[in-house]
């Protein structure tokens, strides 16, 4: 007698790695282009004090970006993504994914620290998730979802590295 779960773990670990890679992608955007928007830069005597000041920025947003993006964004769009696909029936449904997805977001943050303020941040990360998913999901082929695993892999090898510039900087 054949597996009965065969077919299930044959369909949701290819979904599984492609919203994995989504998160590994949007931490790496979050965390380069984000610190930009706090201006941690924004004002420093020189081009050292600057860099030091990005890499601070950066740090502090792996450190809490990635954890969310990883367990709670993936957990996320894996329901929005079910949801609507049982309630949709495969139309189109990529606004209405986008808007859950940023609003789950926006939720991220004050769950975590208890305020409202930081909201915005919470939803910009996640609609980041939603289109890197987007983006892998159109790509089709599995050795283009094979790239993403790689990029989700460099980017895991490339925290430690991260961490040690920070630390020579201070």
């Amino acid at each position: 007698m054949a597996d009965p779960t065969a077919p299930l773990f044959r369909h949701v670990l290819p979904w599984l790695g492609r919203k994995l890679a989504a998160a590994a992608v949007a931490t790496g955007i979050s965390a380069v282009f984000l610190p930009a928007l706090f201006h941690f830069a924004s004002g420093s005597p020189s081009w050292a004090d600057a860099l030091r000041s990005w890499l601070f920025g950066s740090f502090v947003l792996l450190i809490y970006a990635a954890p969310f993006n990883f367990v709670y964004g993936v957990a996320c769009s894996m329901l929005i993504e079910l949801t609507l696909f049982r309630l949709l029936h495969r139309r189109p449904h990529a606004p209405i994914s986008l808007l859950l997805h940023a609003l789950c977001g926006f939720w991220a943050l004050p769950l975590l620290f208890g305020a409202l303020s930081g909201g915005w941040l919470g939803a910009l990360c996640a609609a980041l998730f939603f289109f890197a998913d987007f983006t892998l999901a159109s790509t089709g082929s599995r050795r283009k979802r094979f790239g993403g695993a790689l990029a989700f892999l460099l980017l895991l090898s490339l925290i430690p590295l991260g961490v040690s510039l920070f630390a020579a900087a201070f």
